[in-house]
């Protein structure tokens, strides 16, 4: 870059998605990077976009103003935001089909710019969610129902209205006993508490292991109409994760999404028993020798593609963070919970624990094996000693 004249611009986009104040390696990094320009070269620019959270904000305003400059969105003239999310709006439902939508005219992507109230997320929903409606709507059905949920409402309740409406259109209308919304939070439990994101294969795998024997959809199916709110739904190797953060708050947070709330805490109690189970299911020995170096196995990377799929992987590295998540300071367990959680760790320790410990080598993550130990002797004292007299062992 020292060798490189002309002006450059790096653009960082959402800052705030990445990770968060307490635990976000990514964002630490950027902030510390940032907090030093006179270090940068001169002809180096970065434009950053994020929602204003406490240690961002506190970060840019206590830098020299001499090299920063703040701009909020209550300062951009609203007639500016306006005429992009119309020109946006327009593209999406009329330039970008060679067969017209019926029903959606320009006075329909007038009436959408407006509703909108300036969100450019509340645009992007809209507009996917017309050219694709759920099952049994037109796209003229849907405009209506979403111009009419967002009538009236204040900007700060609109994406709430409009998440209601999109999930209710799939899961809640003529869902007399619940199960199309149970079913949507179990799956979505998976998506919002994975500590990295999981691909549709990842996901279904995991889901598989968390329902009742006698349940026979898959993540598949509820993830397949959710294409509006996120990412990688309708692809194979496309991790899949929400598409704007506050969709992800509007379903961790009860007092917005009522009976659609994901309830996280519960999700790591059940991502614990998933990954344990998967493990004790699924490790065994992979390689032809224990007596290799990593870096002497041939096809190391594609022996791993092929013996250690995404969620026996995920579960591998991950199963001990939902634990510590799932009971901070040693909460008690439900009995039943704690009683499968302790049936599953004695058999992983007893039989799985050397084959757990293979695949975080050949992963470069066996620095993630102590920790893991350790948060279960917090967690079950009871079998402390055997976990770490086993670990000394191996």
């Amino acid at each position: 870059m020292a060798g490189i004249s002309r002006p450059i611009l790096v653009v960082i986009d959402a800052l705030d998605e990445c990770g968060d104040a307490e635990d976000g390696a990514q964002r630490a990094a950027l902030l510390k990077l940032l907090s030093t320009p006179g270090k940068l070269p001169s002809n180096l620019r970065f434009f950053i976009t994020s929602r204003p959270e406490p240690d961002i904000r506190s970060h840019f305003e206590d830098l020299n103003k001499d090299h920063i400059m703040i701009k909020h969105m209550s300062e951009i003239p609203t007639d500016s935001t306006s005429a992009d999310i119309s020109l946006y709006i327009r593209t999406r439902l009329i330039s970008d089909f060679q067969s017209k939508l019926e029903g959606i005219d320009e006075a329909c992507c007038q009436t959408l710019a407006r509703t909108s109230q300036g969100l450019f997320q509340w645009a992007y929903v809209a507009c996917k969610q017309i050219a694709y409606p759920p099952p049994g709507r037109t796209p003229l059905e849907h405009y209506k129902k979403l111009v009419q949920s967002g009538t009236g409402v204040g900007q700060d309740k609109l994406l709430d209205y409009l998440y209601l409406e999109a999930i209710s259109a799939s899961f809640s209308e003529n869902d007399e006993e619940g199960m199309l919304v149970e079913r949507f939070k179990s799956v979505l439990a998976v998506v919002l508490a994975s500590f990295e994101p999981l691909t549709m294969a990842g996901v279904k795998a995991i889901h598989k292991t968390l329902k009742q024997p006698d349940e026979y959809y898959t993540a598949g199916d509820i993830l397949q109409h959710l294409g509006s709110l996120l990412s990688g739904v309708n692809d194979t190797d496309v991790p899949i994760r929400p598409l704007h953060t506050s969709f992800r708050d509007f379903l961790t947070d009860r007092t917005r999404s009522d009976s659609l709330c994901v309830d996280i805490a519960g999700a790591h109690r059940s991502l614990t028993l998933a990954s344990l189970y998967i493990m004790t299911k699924e490790l065994r020995f992979k390689l032809e020798s224990s007596y290799v170096m990593n870096e002497d196995i041939l096809d190391l990377p594609m022996l791993i593609q092929n013996c250690v799929p995404e969620h026996l992987s995920y579960s591998c590295r991950f199963w001990a963070c939902h634990l510590d998540i799932a009971l901070p300071n040693g909460q008690p367990l439900e009995p039943e919970i704690s009683h499968q959680i302790r049936e599953l760790l004695e058999m992983f320790v007893h039989r799985k624990i050397l084959f757990w410990l293979e695949v975080l080598s050949v992963l470069d993550a066996v620095d993630l094996a102590f920790p893991a130990l350790a948060i279960v002797a917090r967690v079950f004292k009871i079998v402390s000693s055997v976990f770490l007299f086993l670990f000394c062992e191996s």
